[in-house]
């Protein structure tokens, strides 16, 4: 998903919705791929990206207590991203 500009926040949170529905097995849920995206900034807090396609560019956002478990997140830019308390268990950090 190479967008080449920010991420509108409306679309980060619907994008965000439908992978929680996908990762807690509920109807209407998309697992999430987020590769490319410019999400620099983010408040990702609490999010549950598990299993998510995160090889985006994640520098100084937000990722505190996140659920990253599973996530692939090889590419992705975290220079100045906050992962305190950020689950990532099994993620692919290559």
């Amino acid at each position: 998903m190479a967008t080449g500009k920010k991420m509108a926040t409306d679309e980060l949170k619907r994008i965000l919705e439908l992978h929680r529905k996908w990762a807690c097995g509920e109807t209407g849920g998309k697992r999430a791929d987020l590769r490319g995206a410019d999400l620099r900034g983010a408040d990702l807090r609490d999010a549950v990206l598990r299993d998510a396609d995160l090889g985006a560019d994640l520098r100084d956002a937000v990722l505190r207590d996140a659920d990253l478990t599973g996530a692939v997140i090889t590419g992705a830019f975290l220079r100045g991203a906050d992962l305190t308390r950020a689950v990532l268990r099994d993620a692919v950090l290559r």
